[in-house]
């Protein structure tokens, strides 16, 4: 009796120990092993980065905050110890070579137009036409920028005006970019000095 006992309990256990074998030997049959999706996932690695190399036409809006001091210095009338001025680039190129998800890159503008919040005229306080050099960097749809003034270029005397902007995509193409920067104006000798802008690129 105990050894056909014995028997029937055996024969269970030895088809399960086959059973984990085979199990152990085809890994895609146990549940903890990673499907194939899974796998071919992780391969595949992070999405590449929006392609946003070429030409592309660029406007720009400055916003610019100054001892009103200057006002009479380029022969306008006084409007207060501070004053306001709002430049508008219209007609910029920005130039843009990409690597992976870095890039490099020019802007310039032609022309330039400037007016006090009192409404005079102005001249814009860079020389026209005006260039800059940029390096910059993407991370999805958000790219920043790191923009320096030629001349004289990136050293400790230009103009950094670091920018951060989105890119825009219609049928997965990158169709515009939109930026809003502040420039580094401490090495000016009055204050206050501030310039902030914002821009819009298109194809």
């Amino acid at each position: 009796m105990r050894v056909k006992t014995f028997a029937r309990l055996l024969v269970p256990v030895l088809a399960l120990a086959v059973g984990l074998t085979v199990a152990a030997c085809d890994r895609s049959a146990s549940p903890l092993s990673p499907s194939a999706a899974a796998t071919g996932a992780a391969a595949a690695g992070p999405p590449a980065a929006i392609d946003i190399d070429g030409t592309w036409m660029y406007s720009e809006e400055t916003s610019l905050t100054l001892p009103g001091g200057l006002l009479l210095d380029l022969g306008a009338e006084w409007e207060g110890p501070v004053i306001h001025v709002t430049c508008v680039s219209p007609d910029g190129v920005l130039e843009i070579v990409q690597t992976g998800s870095t890039f490099t890159g020019t802007l310039e503008y032609q022309t330039g137009t400037c007016v006090t919040k009192g409404g005079q005229p102005v001249p814009p306080p860079w020389p026209l036409p005006y260039r800059a050099v940029l390096t910059g960097d993407i991370t999805g749809s958000s790219l920043h920028i790191e923009q320096w003034d030629d001349p004289p270029g990136p050293s400790p005397d230009g103009v950094r005006c670091p920018k951060n902007g989105t890119i825009t995509q219609s049928g997965g193409v990158a169709t515009a970019l939109q930026t809003v920067g502040r420039c580094d104006l401490s090495s000016l000798p009055f204050l206050p000095a501030v310039a902030t802008n914002t821009g819009t690129a298109v194809r």
